[in-house]
């Protein structure tokens, strides 16, 4: 016996179907991709950036 599969399809053309339509939980997912992933790389950014404008106005 095969396993169920989720199908979504576009209204506007029926025609084309795809396969593994996203769920509430691949949503879910993703932002927590985002958060755990994307918020630590921006704010390790930042904070290059702050400590390359910082660089001049410090001697060591």
């Amino acid at each position: 016996m095969r396993p169920e599969v989720e199908l979504g399809y576009d209204q506007a053309d029926p025609r084309l179907v795809v396969q593994g339509a996203p769920t509430a939980w691949t949503t879910v997912g993703a932002v927590l991709a985002v958060l755990l992933l994307g918020l630590p790389a921006a704010a390790a950014g930042l904070g290059l950036i702050g400590v390359a404008l910082a660089a001049p106005f410090v001697s060591l």
